[in-house]
């Protein structure tokens, strides 16, 4: 039996009928030690029909955990970009050969990986990434068919093309 003396007997049944939630408020704003709240956690756990990942969800949701997590988010973001930039300083346009093997590296290996093997940085691979998820878009509402149009040669289409191709069910 978990130890929850901390907490008076009202206490506990107004935070037991809790949703993950108002639970995660509750936590955010409490009082009680960081092992006060694991102790908290887990009697609650398995006093109702909720999990951790129940908790985990409301976690990612709540504005206290967003503000903590996109603290610093930017520099975070520029030092990973400077360390695996692999690019030429020219600006490079993509070959259709090249789009051609990206297809088939692209679910293998991470963003990082496929800079380094195609000499590029990391923001010209996710660029890539989401042209491929704007053709496969345009495949499956029937716009084209990969016959028709080789998904190699449209992505070499601007994303904005794509993305209006998409929005506005143009037939290709």
């Amino acid at each position: 039996m978990i130890d929850i003396q901390f907490l008076s007997e009202k206490e506990l049944q107004e935070i037991l009928g809790k949703d993950p939630a108002e639970y995660i408020d509750f936590c955010v704003y409490s009082t009680l030690t960081q092992g006060q709240k694991a102790k908290l956690t887990n009697y609650w756990l398995t006093h109702t029909n909720y999990t951790i990942n129940d908790i985990q969800y409301a976690r990612n949701r709540h504005e206290y955990w967003k503000k903590k997590k996109m603290n610093n988010s930017a520099e975070r973001a520029m030092k990973r970009f400077a360390e695996y930039n692999f690019a030429d300083k020219k600006n490079k346009k993509w070959q259709v050969e090249e789009l051609e093997e990206f297809l088939k590296l692209n679910e293998i290996k991470k963003d990082r990986e496929l800079a380094e093997h195609f000499n590029r940085s990391i923001p010209s691979i996710q660029y890539i990434r989401r042209c491929i998820n704007l053709v496969k878009r345009i495949y499956d509402q029937g716009l084209t068919t990969p016959e028709k149009h080789p998904a190699p040669l449209l992505i070499k289409n601007s994303e904005k093309k794509l993305r209006e191709i998409v929005h506005n069910n143009k037939k290709l």
